[in-house]
């Protein structure tokens, strides 16, 4: 067993480490988008990298939430500060708390660890869809951060992650 990965509790058991947990659940997102989606993607660019970014289907002039996998595999920290699309009037970092949504100035990308956006947590919130978002489309979306140059990736139109 690689001790790098576990700890041991007083009475001998291994149990694996908060770390070997958030990089096997990262691991698994990427394996899963990637493998059970024909039309799953990644976008690199640097030390950045975005897997499968996604959104569900959503009405001209309504909201969308924009969801994807960040990993920053570089030495140090960065973030995203803020996101725009042709297909929104607005569009912003946003953290759903409880019943609410809340914006957001920047989302935390530390360096080496992955940062989800995802349903019920941190998103890119698009608001004033200039056109319906239909199962099976996709846009182009461009993300701002603070110390890298902005990055434009696709995003699919989806019921669900990886459908």
């Amino acid at each position: 067993m690689n001790r790098r990965f576990y700890r041991t509790s007083d009475r001998g058991r291994a149990f694996p480490t908060r770390r070997s947990i958030v990089l096997s659940a990262f691991a698994a997102l990427v394996v899963s988008t990637s493998a059970g989606a024909a039309r799953a993607h990644d976008t690199r660019q640097g030390d950045l990298h975005i897997g499968h970014s996604w959104t569900k289907p959503a009405p001209a002039g309504g909201i969308a939430e924009v969801y994807f996998a960040i990993i920053n595999r570089g030495t140090r920290p960065d973030r995203l500060v803020g996101a725009e699309s042709r297909i929104a009037a607005r569009a912003g970092l946003a953290e759903t708390i409880g019943e609410s949504v809340a914006p957001r100035a920047a989302i935390e990308l530390p360096a080496g660890r992955p940062v989800a956006l995802r349903p019920g947590r941190f998103h890119i919130r698009l608001e004033g869809l200039r056109e319906a978002l239909q199962q099976g489309r996709d846009f182009p979306l461009t993300l701002r951060f603070a110390a890298s140059p902005p990055l434009e990736i696709v995003v699919l139109v989806e019921l669900a992650l990886g459908h």
